[in-house]
């Protein structure tokens, strides 16, 4: 009797030890599996804007680098970030591209349409 329960116990030991491990890696490893990630806080994709200026404002997470239409921008400690850019009246595209650490890239486009007054109701 006093053997099966140190093989029970053993067993026990094993699968909480072999389930803290498979956890771990998960955790160290969950930047290089998910890759970077560009959120648009200002202006919504696809939406129009009044004036020539515009400040797109937005957050970046598990990035090393950021451009906006092939130049860099600067993130805060948070990954925050804000640009302001002067655009042409109509439709327009910005690009952001972001990469991570370990080489990964993402790319967001974001089109919208510039309007020089808003529409008249």
């Amino acid at each position: 009797m006093r053997k099966g329960a140190k093989m029970i116990f053993s067993i026990i030991l094993s699968i909480v030890a072999g389930s803290f491990l498979i956890w771990y890696i998960y955790y160290e490893s969950r930047d290089y599996l998910s890759g970077p990630e560009i959120q648009i806080i200002y202006p919504q994709d696809k939406t129009e804007i009044f004036g020539p200026q515009v400040e797109v404002r937005g957050k970046a997470f598990r990035v090393n680098s950021i451009t906006l239409n092939d130049s860099p921008i600067f993130i805060d400690e948070t990954g925050a970030f804000s640009e302001k850019l002067i655009l042409q009246s109509g439709y327009n595209i910005i690009k952001f591209e972001a990469k991570d650490r370990f080489g990964k890239e993402t790319e967001k486009l974001l089109e919208f349409m510039v309007m020089s007054t808003p529409k008249e109701m």
